[in-house]
């Protein structure tokens, strides 16, 4: 868990107390649903689910998958350069943009 998603639960857990909480025991109960699943095709036919949805699904449905996974990464990313921007702004009172530009200027010095 990150440091935005931890305020933001702070946040969320100081507003609704406990009344959130079937939301994290439904989430957690799918979840490992999902793995199991998951776990068993991987035993059952030595594939990963991205090799068996390439095997067995038709090509339009793995390109739209690909296409909503991509949209679905970068607006990931676009929250997290967001949040660690507004905590520099927080934290050393910079404007909002020239903590944008910190942050894209540091991921991509970081990864190069």
């Amino acid at each position: 868990m990150g440091p935005e998603n931890w305020i933001t639960s702070v946040i969320g857990g100081a507003s609704y107390k406990h009344s959130l909480l079937f939301v994290i025991l439904i989430s957690s109960i799918i979840s490992m649903q999902l793995q199991q699943m998951a776990g068993k095709l991987g035993i059952v036919t030595r594939m990963d689910l991205a090799q068996a949805t390439a095997h067995h699904g038709p090509k339009w449905f793995r390109y739209s998958l690909w296409v909503i996974l991509e949209l679905v990464l970068m607006v990931t990313d676009l929250a997290e350069v967001f949040g660690s921007a507004i905590s520099l702004n927080l934290l050393f009172e910079k404007p909002i943009k020239v903590a944008i530009l910190l942050t894209v200027l540091d991921v991509f010095f970081c990864f190069c």
